[in-house]
């Protein structure tokens, strides 16, 4: 049986770079490049989970 994880991180913002919370902004251009660059990579999940953290 193949088990694998994998842990998916917010992107950078601007509140985030100093170390606090992120507010209600959108990531910095270059952290969704990077998200768009691997989207293709990542395989279809039979299940997923969620952090409110």
């Amino acid at each position: 049986m193949f088990a694998r994880l994998t842990m998916i991180a917010s992107g950078a913002t601007q509140s985030t770079r100093k170390g606090c919370f992120p507010k209600d902004e959108a990531p910095e251009p270059s952290a969704l490049k990077r998200a768009g660059a691997i989207a293709s990579s990542l395989r279809r999940a039979d299940r997923v989970w969620t952090s409110p953290a």
